[in-house]
């Protein structure tokens, strides 16, 4: 560029007014050097800068927004240009749906089958679905909602409405088998056919899984337009039926996965041990060791832990040689098992919970 460039023609040079330069300069985006008599002067570098501005406010970035992606300096051609494949992307997926819905009106008006009023209406309904898409995009993470896009791009026609119907679809369907047993071979196919739609909604990705809990979770404050999409589903009764369906579903799974660590005669009198309180009182238990981990294990209050420990686990064995002996093999195994059971019990604590459990019977053994 040669010699700094006062405002006018260094707009001039830019293709851009002199008044969107001090708009940029008052908000910090594009700050020039000043002369000593106080006239901003610009050079290569702001106009490198300029550019970026410009180039992200075309893919309708907010300014303030364009201030923080800015931040820190001159950034690399190749992040500029994956912020702006980003954009780019998102945008195309909600021209895609509205298209989509446009050309759906198109052919119900062509064919009669609909008024335009009605037409109107759809049309209305899709693009405030848009809109409640972006209200749930501020429950994921920026590479969260990036990668739940790419999983919706998978689908040919808008990813949002299709996953909600075949929802609705399944919501309808475990409606019709509430009071049935949820360990039932009906209820645990529709379980099977619910992970797997869980499973295509998120693609896997546990990130994903996340933002999906906290957007369900917050569902009574979802824009209008999202929450009358479940109207008229049992959706707290349909919930509720699902989550003791999955237990039930667990339970199977723990058991098969359990049971080759023990004789047969040992898992029949495990079996006949086992009892709700005993469930309960070992859930409560988990709960106070847990909060107790940090205390000294030969303390009061970790002897009298231990002491709760060894009373249940003989009420849970009966004292029984091959049921001890299994329940050692299983815990001895855990690195072999399947992925979720090595999860649940490392965020469950369970090891350390064992490891400090069993310096506190050491040290009442002693006593």
């Amino acid at each position: 560029m040669g010699k700094p460039l006062r405002i006018r023609e260094f707009a001039a040079l830019a293709g851009v007014t002199a008044k969107a330069l001090r708009h940029y300069d008052r908000l910090g985006l594009l700050k020039p050097r000043r002369s000593e008599t106080g006239y901003r002067l610009y050079g290569d570098a702001d106009l490198a800068r300029l550019e970026e501005i410009v180039a992200l406010k075309f893919l309708g970035f907010p300014l303030r927004r364009i201030g923080r992606l800015l931040e820190g300096g001159p950034r690399p051609l190749a992040d500029v240009l994956r912020t702006q494949r980003a954009a780019l992307e998102g945008k195309r997926q909600m021209l895609d749906r509205a298209i989509t819905a446009i050309e759906d009106a198109e052919r119900l008006i062509a064919s009669g089958a609909t008024s335009n009023t009605a037409a109107l209406r759809r049309l209305i309904e899709v693009i405030e679905m848009q809109n409640g898409s972006k209200a749930v995009e501020r429950y994921f993470s920026d590479e969260a909602w990036k990668r739940m896009t790419q999983i919706g791009r998978r689908y040919r026609r808008p990813p949002r409405s299709r996953l909600s119907a075949a929802w609705r679809d399944l919501f309808h369907e475990v409606e019709g088998m509430l009071g049935e047993d949820p360990a039932s071979d009906r209820a645990q196919e529709a379980g099977t056919r619910w992970v797997r739609l869980w499973e295509s909604t998120t693609g896997g990705d546990t990130a994903v899984r996340s933002g999906l809990r906290a957007a369900w979770a917050d569902r009574r404050n979802w824009p209008p337009a999202l929450r009358r999409a479940w109207e008229g589903l049992r959706v707290e009764e349909v919930g509720g039926f699902m989550t003791r369906v999955l237990q039930a579903r667990m339970k199977r799974s723990h058991e098969a996965r359990m049971k080759k660590y023990y004789t047969s005669e040992a898992w029949a009198k495990k079996a006949a041990l086992e009892r709700p309180e005993l469930t309960e009182a070992w859930k409560k238990l988990y709960r106070d060791v847990g909060e107790a981990l940090e205390g000294d294990p030969r303390s009061k209050k970790a002897l009298a832990l231990a002491r709760r420990w060894r009373r249940l686990a003989g009420l849970s064995t009966g004292g029984d040689r091959g049921i001890v002996k299994g329940a050692q093999k299983a815990w001895k195994d855990r690195p072999n098992w399947p992925l979720p059971a090595r999860r649940h019990v490392e965020q469950s604590r369970l090891p350390e919970m064992a490891a400090w459990i069993g310096k506190a019977m050491r040290e009442l053994r002693r006593r």
